[in-house]
């Protein structure tokens, strides 16, 4: 595996020509939080356990966060979406998004954050639900968005849940998403807790970048590439 570098997610993506990234003028998650076993269930996977940050966390992505919780619920539900798929999952956290897939036979799982401590955490998260017969399906690597995109393959199914926190970020991420999936590629994307980025400027982000959505579910959004809903 290749060494993370030192990156905390205080330095906020740039949205920028500089391809520089910048700091917070301070450290909001800066104080120690013990971790926390909880227990997950869904239909047609087996329990998952997943060691997180359940009150003030060092940092976003290490907690749980409901738009999490609200796309395991769908992909659950529509295994089919990820059943035999290449899927990488971006701002990942504690990977319980990813670990669900991968237990819903994708037939590769690539969990990804830029935060070196929630790296560290999601392997844990890894390590603890993987089972024998998957072992060689589901890694995690370190992807700052819009960074490094060749040393990643072409994606069938890219997620993201709760994890554009700042507006700043959505031009990279959205660069990021441009980059890895594939022509007839699908982003599925939760929009759940009141701090994510406004959905407005999501979705026209989106637009700019050639993409077009459907909402099958509240807070869950379906985009493909314009020219594969023609």
């Amino acid at each position: 595996m290749e060494r993370d570098q030192k990156w905390l997610e205080h330095q906020i993506h740039d949205d920028d020509e500089t391809g520089e990234d910048k700091d917070f003028v301070f450290n909001l998650f800066a104080q120690e939080v013990p971790y926390e076993t909880m227990e997950y269930e869904f239909p047609n996977v087996p329990k998952i356990s997943i060691q997180s940050q359940t009150e003030t966390p060092t940092s976003t992505g290490l907690a749980l966060w409901l738009g999490s919780e609200k796309m395991c619920g769908y992909l659950a539900n529509h295994p089919e979406l990820v059943s035999g798929k290449k899927v990488l999952e971006l701002g990942a956290g504690v990977g319980l998004c990813g670990i669900i897939a991968s237990h819903l036979n994708a037939s590769r799982v690539v969990l990804t954050d830029g935060d070196t401590s929630v790296l560290t955490n999601l392997r844990k998260n890894i390590e603890d639900n993987t089972v024998s017969s998957n072992t060689n399906s589901i890694t995690s690597r370190q992807l700052i968005w819009g960074k490094n995109l060749d040393q990643f393959e072409k994606i069938d199914v890219i997620l993201a849940a709760d994890c554009v926190y700042m507006n700043q970020s959505l031009g990279p991420l959205f660069k990021t998403v441009d980059h890895l999936l594939k022509s007839d590629g699908l982003l599925i994307y939760v929009n759940f807790c009141a701090s994510q980025a406004p959905l407005k400027m999501v979705l026209d982000k989106a637009n700019t970048h050639g993409l077009i959505w459907t909402q099958p579910e509240e807070k869950v959004y379906l985009f493909r590439r314009k020219e594969q809903s023609a």
